[in-house]
C-alpha cells in the first residue's frame, strides 16, 4: 500500500509559508519578476509598456514609481515587492539601465508548476502517458477546481477577467501575452530541447493550502505521485539518480543541474548576453582563446581578470561571472573544459525582434533544437505605442 509520506506532510503543510521571499536567493530558485513589476500592460510581443507622469518620471498604472524596466522602486532607487514595499534588491546591485543583477536577470521566471495549477482530478492516458485534467465548467463556461477557483482550460490557475496565471496565493507570474492559446510556452533545457512541463510533473492531491501531498513508495526508500511514478521533493518525475525526466523516461535536466529541488526556467523570452560574462581578449585561427597567465598560473584576459579556458570571466571557485562580479553559472554546470551550456553559446530567440513568436518557433523546429542564432538586442526598445515606450524587461 502506498501511503502519504508524513514528514514530507508536516513541510508541505506548513501553514506559514511566505508568498515571496524577501530578499531572494538564488539557491532557492524562487524568485519572480512579477514580485517587482508594477502594473504595467504588455505589448503584442510581451514587452512592457511603460509609462510616465507629466514630469517625466516612469510610473505604472497606478501611479507607483518604476524604474526604465518597469521594476518598482522607492525613493531611493532600491527596487521593491509589489505588495509590502519591502527593498527586493537595493540601488546599488541595479545596473546604469536599471536591471536587477545575475542570476535574477537571467532566471526571472521561476515558478513551480504544482502552485500554479488548480486542485484537479485526473485521468490517465495508457496511449499517450499524459494525466488528463477534469475540468468543471460553470453556466457561463468558466473552468473551475475544486475549490472553486477560476482555472483556463489546460489547469493554470487565472486572475478573473484577464486570464494572466497565477499562482494558489493569487500572485501574477505570467502576462497572458507570454502564453499560447491560454498554455504556457515550451520550456528549453540546457541542451536546447524543448519540452513542456506538463510532462515532467506528476500527479498528486493537494491540502487544504494547496501543496501537494506526496506518496512514499511501498519499499520505502523514494517519493512517488498518484501513478507510483518516481518524483522529487517539488513534484518532478525523477529517474533513479535524481534527474528530471519526462512521461517517457527522458532526460530533461540532470540532478547537479538542480537547486531546492528547482530546473532553471528557461523560455523563448528569457535574455542573455554572452558578452557580459566574456573577458577581454583575441581569438586565435582556431577560434580559441589566446590567454595570458599570472605569476600564481591562473588564467587571464588582456584586463588581467581571471578566467577559465573558454575566456569566460569565474571566480576563485570556478564559477563563471559577469563584468559586475555577480554569480551567474555555477562550476558544477560547465563542461570539462569550462564551457557553459549550449543553450546559453547559441543565444536566444526573442520576441522583441522583428520576427514573430511563431516565425521563432517553427524555425526552431525546422533546425535542431539547439542550434539557432542568437539576436541580440539589449538596450531599451524605442518603440512607441499608446501611452508610453517599451521595456523588454
Amino acid at each position: 500500500m502506498i501511503v502519504p509520506d508524513q514528514d514530507i506532510l508536516r513541510d508541505f503543510g506548513k501553514s506559514n509559508e511566505a508568498p515571496v521571499q524577501i530578499p531572494p536567493d538564488s539557491e532557492q530558485r524562487n524568485f519572480n519578476v512579477y514580485d517587482i513589476l508594477g502594473e504595467l500592460d504588455r505589448d503584442d510581443k510581451g514587452n512592457i509598456i511603460l509609462l510616465q507622469d507629466n514630469d517625466g518620471n516612469n510610473i505604472d498604472k497606478n501611479r507607483k514609481l518604476t524604474n526604465a524596466r518597469g521594476y518598482l522602486t522607492d525613493n531611493d532607487g532600491n527596487i521593491i515587492e509589489n505588495n509590502t514595499n519591502q527593498v527586493m534588491f537595493e540601488a546599488n546591485q541595479v545596473d546604469d539601465r536599471g536591471e536587477i543583477p545575475a542570476p535574477y536577470c537571467i532566471e526571472k521566471f521561476n515558478f513551480n508548476p504544482h502552485d500554479l495549477i488548480g486542485d484537479l482530478e485526473y485521468d490517465f492516458d495508457q496511449k499517450t502517458n499524459m494525466a488528463i485534467p477534469r475540468l468543471f465548467r460553470t453556466q457561463q463556461g468558466f473552468f473551475m477546481d475544486k475549490k472553486n477557483r477560476r482555472v483556463n482550460k489546460y489547469g493554470w490557475l487565472v486572475q478573473a477577467n484577464s486570464g494572466h496565471i497565477v499562482d494558489k496565493f493569487g500572485r501574477k507570474k505570467f502576462d497572458r501575452k507570454q502564453l499560447e492559446d491560454g498554455d504556457l510556452q515550451k520550456l528549453l533545457n540546457y541542451s536546447g530541447k524543448r519540452f513542456d512541463i506538463k510532462d515532467i510533473i506528476g500527479v498528486f492531491d493537494k491540502d487544504a493550502s494547496g501543496n501537494i501531498i506526496p506518496l512514499r513508495s511501498q519499499d520505502g526508500q523514494h517519493l512517488v505521485d498518484n501513478l507510483g511514478r518516481r518524483v522529487n521533493q517539488k513534484g518532478y518525475l525523477v529517474d533513479a539518480e535524481g534527474n528530471i525526466i519526462d512521461k517517457d523516461g527522458k532526460r530533461i535536466f540532470e540532478e547537479k543541474h538542480l537547486k531546492n529541488g528547482e530546473f532553471p526556467k528557461i523560455f523563448l523570452f528569457t535574455k542573455f548576453n554572452i558578452n557580459n560574462i566574456t573577458g577581454d581578449f583575441e581569438m586565435s585561427p582556431l577560434t580559441d582563446p589566446i590567454l595570458g597567465t599570472d605569476s600564481k598560473g591562473n588564467l587571464i584576459d588582456r584586463q588581467g581578470r581571471k578566467v577559465n579556458a573558454r575566456g569566460y570571466l569565474i571566480d576563485s571557485e570556478g564559477n563563471v561571472i559577469d563584468k559586475r562580479g555577480n554569480r551567474v553559472f555555477d562550476k558544477v554546470i560547465l563542461n570539462p573544459d569550462g564551457e557553459i551550456p549550449k543553450i546559453f553559446r547559441m543565444g536566444m530567440l526573442k520576441s522583441d525582434s522583428g520576427s514573430s513568436l511563431s516565425r521563432y518557433i517553427e524555425e526552431l523546429e525546422r533546425l535542431n533544437p539547439s542550434e539557432y542564432q542568437e539576436e541580440e538586442n539589449d538596450g531599451v526598445d524605442e518603440l512607441e505605442d499608446q501611452n508610453g515606450q517599451t521595456s523588454d524587461e
